[in-house]
């Protein structure tokens, strides 16, 4: 199963949240439990699970997708729109955006 097919199960399981993409994640140092730590520290926010990192060997950065609660994803959503982190002194511009069904491939 793929990791889309299983958050969207799981987002059918708990309809009460959302899925957001984070974008241009640092191959060489970024992991679920820091990117959860980076996303408390930018939002105030934990999250109940981890970010689930998409690792595609062909692409220069990482992606992640992260559900949101729809209580609170129009608050986190604006701060992970355009974000930067700093790691190993270097400094990286990510960028968020919510899941969108319709510009999916099928």
């Amino acid at each position: 199963m793929k990791i889309e097919e299983g958050l969207q199960n799981q987002l059918k399981t708990y309809p009460e949240e959302k899925l957001f993409y984070i974008y241009d994640l640092p191959k060489s140092v970024i992991t679920n439990i820091l990117l959860s730590k980076i996303i408390k520290d930018i939002t105030g926010f934990e999250l109940e699970s981890l970010p689930q990192i998409i690792r595609n060997p062909d692409k220069p950065f990482y992606s992640a997708m992260i559900c949101i609660p729809n209580n609170r994803f129009e608050e986190i959503s604006k701060k992970l729109r355009h974000f930067e982190i700093n790691l190993l002194r270097f400094k990286y511009s990510l960028r968020g955006l919510p899941y969108d069904k319709d510009l999916t491939f099928a």
